[in-house]
Protein backbone atom coordinates (compact mmCIF):
# COMPACT_ATOMS: atom_id res chain seq x y z
CA UNK A 1 0.00 0.00 0.00
CA UNK A 2 2.72 2.30 -0.14
CA UNK A 3 2.20 5.56 -2.29
CA UNK A 4 -1.33 5.09 -1.20
CA UNK A 5 -2.99 8.65 1.29
CA UNK A 6 -2.96 7.88 4.99
CA UNK A 7 -6.44 7.83 4.81
CA UNK A 8 -6.89 5.14 2.07
CA UNK A 9 -4.39 2.69 3.94
CA UNK A 10 -6.05 3.26 7.40
CA UNK A 11 -9.72 2.22 4.82
CA UNK A 12 -8.87 -0.65 3.65
CA UNK A 13 -7.03 -1.83 6.36
CA UNK A 14 -9.97 -1.69 9.13
CA UNK A 15 -12.19 -3.74 5.83
CA UNK A 16 -9.22 -6.17 6.03
CA UNK A 17 -9.92 -6.88 9.78
CA UNK A 18 -13.91 -7.38 9.08
CA UNK A 19 -13.45 -9.34 6.59
CA UNK A 20 -10.85 -11.76 8.99
CA UNK A 21 -13.20 -11.49 11.75
CA UNK A 22 -16.24 -12.55 9.16
CA UNK A 23 -14.01 -15.89 7.87
CA UNK A 24 -13.12 -16.70 11.55
CA UNK A 25 -16.45 -16.66 13.39
CA UNK A 26 -19.40 -17.79 10.61
CA UNK A 27 -22.75 -16.42 11.88
CA UNK A 28 -24.73 -19.45 13.85
CA UNK A 29 -28.92 -19.72 14.15
CA UNK A 30 -30.05 -18.77 17.14
CA UNK A 31 -29.88 -21.32 20.55
CA UNK A 32 -33.41 -22.44 20.41
CA UNK A 33 -34.44 -21.97 16.89
CA UNK A 34 -36.62 -23.98 14.96
CA UNK A 35 -35.27 -26.15 12.65
CA UNK A 36 -37.24 -27.27 9.41
CA UNK A 37 -38.48 -30.89 9.44
CA UNK A 38 -39.34 -31.82 5.73
CA UNK A 39 -41.54 -34.45 7.15
CA UNK A 40 -44.22 -32.43 8.72
CA UNK A 41 -44.87 -31.12 5.30
CA UNK A 42 -45.63 -34.33 3.48
CA UNK A 43 -49.06 -34.99 3.13
CA UNK A 44 -51.42 -37.26 5.45
CA UNK A 45 -52.15 -40.95 3.58
CA UNK A 46 -55.31 -42.03 3.21
CA UNK A 47 -54.37 -45.12 5.62
CA UNK A 48 -52.46 -42.38 8.08
CA UNK A 49 -55.96 -40.26 8.04
CA UNK A 50 -58.28 -43.31 8.71
CA UNK A 51 -55.96 -44.55 11.60
CA UNK A 52 -55.94 -40.98 12.99
CA UNK A 53 -59.81 -40.56 12.59
CA UNK A 54 -60.19 -44.05 14.35
CA UNK A 55 -58.09 -43.36 17.34
CA UNK A 56 -59.95 -39.88 17.47
CA UNK A 57 -63.54 -41.77 17.96
CA UNK A 58 -62.49 -44.57 20.02
CA UNK A 59 -61.53 -41.51 22.49
CA UNK A 60 -65.13 -39.45 22.22
CA UNK A 61 -66.47 -43.00 22.62
CA UNK A 62 -64.85 -43.77 25.56
CA UNK A 63 -66.27 -40.66 27.29
CA UNK A 64 -69.96 -41.73 26.52
CA UNK A 65 -72.22 -43.15 29.41
CA UNK A 66 -73.69 -46.78 29.27
CA UNK A 67 -77.05 -45.95 28.54
CA UNK A 68 -75.84 -43.81 25.76
CA UNK A 69 -73.49 -46.54 24.20
CA UNK A 70 -76.18 -49.03 24.31
CA UNK A 71 -78.70 -46.85 22.58
CA UNK A 72 -76.20 -45.90 19.53
CA UNK A 73 -76.11 -49.90 19.18
CA UNK A 74 -79.36 -50.34 19.09
CA UNK A 75 -79.51 -47.26 16.31
CA UNK A 76 -77.05 -48.84 13.90
CA UNK A 77 -78.48 -51.87 13.91
CA UNK A 78 -81.97 -50.57 13.15
CA UNK A 79 -79.93 -48.85 10.93
CA UNK A 80 -78.46 -51.63 9.32
CA UNK A 81 -81.93 -54.04 9.46
CA UNK A 82 -83.16 -51.04 6.75
CA UNK A 83 -80.69 -50.88 4.61
CA UNK A 84 -80.84 -55.08 4.61
CA UNK A 85 -84.86 -54.30 3.15
CA UNK A 86 -83.67 -51.71 1.05
CA UNK A 87 -80.63 -54.06 -0.45
CA UNK A 88 -83.58 -56.54 -0.91
CA UNK A 89 -85.31 -54.62 -3.23
CA UNK A 90 -82.93 -53.26 -5.29
CA UNK A 91 -82.86 -49.80 -3.86
CA UNK A 92 -79.13 -49.48 -3.59
CA UNK A 93 -78.60 -46.03 -3.03
CA UNK A 94 -80.79 -45.98 0.13
CA UNK A 95 -78.95 -48.98 1.13
CA UNK A 96 -75.73 -47.47 1.05
CA UNK A 97 -77.27 -44.88 2.86
CA UNK A 98 -79.07 -47.26 5.96
CA UNK A 99 -75.13 -48.73 6.26
CA UNK A 100 -73.40 -45.55 6.28
CA UNK A 101 -76.12 -44.27 9.21
CA UNK A 102 -74.75 -47.51 10.74
CA UNK A 103 -71.16 -46.88 10.33
CA UNK A 104 -71.84 -43.27 11.71
CA UNK A 105 -73.85 -44.51 14.50
CA UNK A 106 -72.31 -47.78 15.90
CA UNK A 107 -69.96 -48.20 18.36
CA UNK A 108 -66.32 -49.02 16.68
CA UNK A 109 -65.45 -50.49 19.86
CA UNK A 110 -68.36 -53.06 18.66
CA UNK A 111 -65.71 -54.68 16.07
CA UNK A 112 -67.79 -57.45 14.25
CA UNK A 113 -71.10 -55.23 14.00
CA UNK A 114 -68.89 -52.23 12.50
CA UNK A 115 -67.22 -55.20 10.48
CA UNK A 116 -70.55 -56.29 8.85
CA UNK A 117 -71.80 -52.75 8.62
CA UNK A 118 -68.77 -51.91 6.52
CA UNK A 119 -69.33 -54.90 4.43
CA UNK A 120 -72.75 -54.34 3.39
CA UNK A 121 -72.20 -51.54 2.36
CA UNK A 122 -69.15 -52.38 -0.06
CA UNK A 123 -71.84 -54.78 -1.60
CA UNK A 124 -74.60 -52.00 -1.94
CA UNK A 125 -71.86 -49.54 -3.42
CA UNK A 126 -70.82 -52.50 -5.94
CA UNK A 127 -74.59 -52.46 -7.10
CA UNK A 128 -73.75 -48.89 -7.42
CA UNK A 129 -70.42 -49.20 -9.57
CA UNK A 130 -68.35 -47.29 -6.91
CA UNK A 131 -65.97 -49.45 -7.58
CA UNK A 132 -62.78 -47.23 -4.90
CA UNK A 133 -65.39 -46.96 -2.42
CA UNK A 134 -66.78 -50.18 -2.63
CA UNK A 135 -62.59 -51.52 -2.01
CA UNK A 136 -62.37 -49.20 0.46
CA UNK A 137 -65.06 -50.74 2.56
CA UNK A 138 -64.23 -54.37 1.93
CA UNK A 139 -60.70 -52.80 3.31
CA UNK A 140 -62.28 -51.87 6.52
CA UNK A 141 -64.40 -54.34 6.96
CA UNK A 142 -61.09 -57.00 7.10
CA UNK A 143 -59.47 -54.78 9.16
CA UNK A 144 -62.36 -54.46 11.96
CA UNK A 145 -62.03 -58.37 11.65
CA UNK A 146 -64.95 -59.68 9.31
CA UNK A 147 -66.69 -62.75 10.80
CA UNK A 148 -66.61 -64.35 7.27
CA UNK A 149 -64.52 -64.10 3.79
CA UNK A 150 -67.48 -61.89 1.94
CA UNK A 151 -65.62 -58.55 2.66
CA UNK A 152 -62.86 -60.51 0.43
CA UNK A 153 -64.81 -61.76 -2.01
CA UNK A 154 -66.54 -58.33 -2.24
CA UNK A 155 -63.01 -56.58 -2.38
CA UNK A 156 -61.84 -59.50 -5.33
CA UNK A 157 -65.01 -58.57 -7.41
CA UNK A 158 -64.82 -55.09 -6.76
CA UNK A 159 -60.91 -54.72 -8.25
CA UNK A 160 -61.78 -56.99 -11.02
CA UNK A 161 -64.70 -54.98 -12.33
CA UNK A 162 -62.95 -51.68 -12.02
CA UNK A 163 -61.39 -51.10 -15.33
CA UNK A 164 -58.45 -50.02 -13.67
CA UNK A 165 -55.60 -52.86 -14.93
CA UNK A 166 -53.42 -52.44 -12.15
CA UNK A 167 -55.45 -53.86 -10.10
CA UNK A 168 -55.66 -57.37 -11.50
CA UNK A 169 -53.16 -59.00 -9.94
CA UNK A 170 -54.64 -57.97 -6.82
CA UNK A 171 -58.16 -59.51 -7.47
CA UNK A 172 -56.73 -62.66 -8.69
CA UNK A 173 -54.61 -63.19 -5.14
CA UNK A 174 -57.96 -61.99 -3.40
CA UNK A 175 -59.71 -64.93 -5.61
CA UNK A 176 -56.51 -67.38 -4.74
CA UNK A 177 -57.31 -66.73 -1.01
CA UNK A 178 -60.73 -67.25 -1.46
CA UNK A 179 -59.83 -70.65 -2.76
CA UNK A 180 -57.36 -71.73 -0.10
CA UNK A 181 -60.38 -71.70 2.36
CA UNK A 182 -62.59 -73.60 -0.40
CA UNK A 183 -60.75 -75.38 -2.62
CA UNK A 184 -62.66 -76.12 -6.10
CA UNK A 185 -65.42 -73.59 -5.80
CA UNK A 186 -66.10 -73.06 -9.56
CA UNK A 187 -67.01 -69.20 -9.63
CA UNK A 188 -63.80 -68.45 -8.16
CA UNK A 189 -61.85 -70.80 -10.01
CA UNK A 190 -63.60 -69.11 -13.26
CA UNK A 191 -62.87 -66.04 -12.51
CA UNK A 192 -58.81 -66.80 -11.60
CA UNK A 193 -58.80 -67.80 -15.09
CA UNK A 194 -60.44 -65.06 -16.52
CA UNK A 195 -58.24 -62.68 -15.09
CA UNK A 196 -55.37 -64.50 -15.80
CA UNK A 197 -56.29 -64.37 -19.41
CA UNK A 198 -56.85 -60.92 -19.31
CA UNK A 199 -53.47 -60.03 -17.56
CA UNK A 200 -52.08 -61.57 -20.16
CA UNK A 201 -53.64 -59.76 -22.89
CA UNK A 202 -53.18 -56.02 -21.10
CA UNK A 203 -49.31 -57.66 -20.69
CA UNK A 204 -49.14 -58.79 -24.75
CA UNK A 205 -50.80 -54.84 -25.64
CA UNK A 206 -48.16 -52.52 -22.88
CA UNK A 207 -45.69 -55.06 -25.07
CA UNK A 208 -46.74 -54.04 -28.27
CA UNK A 209 -46.87 -50.13 -26.95
CA UNK A 210 -43.38 -50.49 -25.41
CA UNK A 211 -41.84 -51.94 -28.91
CA UNK A 212 -43.65 -49.17 -31.37
CA UNK A 213 -42.18 -46.38 -28.97
CA UNK A 214 -38.96 -48.13 -29.19
CA UNK A 215 -38.95 -48.33 -33.10
CA UNK A 216 -39.95 -44.71 -33.02
CA UNK A 217 -36.38 -43.92 -31.38
CA UNK A 218 -34.70 -45.91 -33.17
CA UNK A 219 -35.92 -44.01 -36.63
CA UNK A 220 -34.73 -41.08 -35.57
CA UNK A 221 -31.36 -42.48 -34.69
CA UNK A 222 -31.32 -44.74 -37.95
CA UNK A 223 -32.95 -42.34 -40.36
CA UNK A 224 -29.79 -39.92 -40.81
CA UNK A 225 -28.11 -43.14 -42.09
CA UNK A 226 -30.83 -43.82 -44.45
CA UNK A 227 -32.11 -46.50 -42.31
CA UNK A 228 -35.52 -47.51 -40.30
CA UNK A 229 -36.07 -49.93 -37.98
CA UNK A 230 -37.66 -51.33 -40.66
CA UNK A 231 -34.30 -52.38 -41.97
CA UNK A 232 -33.84 -54.79 -39.03
CA UNK A 233 -35.32 -58.02 -37.96
CA UNK A 234 -36.44 -58.17 -34.24
CA UNK A 235 -36.70 -61.74 -32.59
CA UNK A 236 -38.22 -62.80 -29.51
CA UNK A 237 -36.20 -65.20 -27.73
CA UNK A 238 -37.16 -68.14 -25.44
CA UNK A 239 -35.68 -67.12 -22.20
CA UNK A 240 -37.05 -63.39 -22.74
CA UNK A 241 -35.70 -60.49 -24.46
CA UNK A 242 -34.87 -59.77 -28.50
CA UNK A 243 -32.48 -60.73 -30.71
CA UNK A 244 -31.52 -57.71 -33.90
CA UNK A 245 -30.47 -58.92 -37.22
CA UNK A 246 -30.52 -57.01 -39.99
CA UNK A 247 -32.33 -57.95 -43.14
CA UNK A 248 -31.00 -58.95 -46.31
Amino acid sequence: MDGLPEEIKSFLRENNKGAAGDAADPPTAPTGAAVDDPSKDAPETPEAKAERQLDQRKAAEALLSKEVREARIKEAEAAKAIGNDHFGHGRWKEAEDAYTLAIDTGMVSEATAMAVYYSNRSAARIKLTLWKAAIEDADAAMKFGAPNTKPLERRAHARWHSGDNELLEGARDDYNTLLEGKPGHLPWMQAVIDINKQIDARNERLKDEMMEQLRGLGNIVLNPFGLSTDSFQFTEQPGGGYSVNMKQ
